[in-house]
């Protein structure tokens, strides 16, 4: 993100009263899609295997079963992965963030939505943070700290490592400056 971009990112916003939100706010990176359908995989396939594990037992206790353990495990696993890429999805289509003036937004969820708005005020630091499959994208992830909390209030996901750092920078002078 250029200065300019995060000056208009800023620039913009809803007073907090939640109108307005979305002509401000921006998405995520693209690929951070990706990284989230690559742990739905993973998922689905460490469910699928736990199946074929209980479904292995249950056949040895019950040989009349209807269905073999492969195809419940396969199922299971199928199921579980085009859920996990389903939800993927709508959730990048969901993320919205903006930094404002007075504060930093951030809309998202599938089920559950939710809207937050974090003062820039009670920022207290901020970190920039990235795991391998991460990096292998090329993003990082941004978390916002606050007094009293004992873990992050906020984390942006799939920010490219520069806008991260624009950001970061930003919130820190704000710290600076009160």
């Amino acid at each position: 993100m250029t200065d300019a971009g995060l000056e208009s990112a800023e620039a913009g916003g809803d007073g907090g009263d939640g109108r307005g939100a979305d002509e401000a706010t921006r998405g995520l990176h693209p690929v951070v899609r990706v990284g989230w359908m690559l742990r739905a995989a993973v998922n689905a396939l460490v469910l699928g295997s736990l199946a074929a594990f209980a479904g292995s037992g249950a056949a040895k206790r019950l040989p009349h079963l209807p269905l073999r353990p492969a195809a419940i495990a396969l199922a299971v696993a199928a199921v579980a992965l085009v859920l996990g890429i389903l939800h993927a999805w709508r959730l990048f289509a969901t993320w919205r963030w903006a930094v404002r003036p007075d504060d930093v937004f951030a809309s998202y969820g599938v089920l559950w939505r939710t809207r937050r708005s974090i003062p820039r005020v009670r920022v207290q630091h901020v970190d920039v943070s990235s795991g391998p499959v991460d990096r292998a994208l090329g993003i990082v992830h941004v978390s916002l700290h606050v007094a009293g909390a004992l873990g992050p209030v906020l984390t942006i996901p799939g920010l490219a490592p520069a806008e991260a750092e624009q950001v970061r920078e930003a919130l820190l002078e704000s710290a600076r400056r009160h």
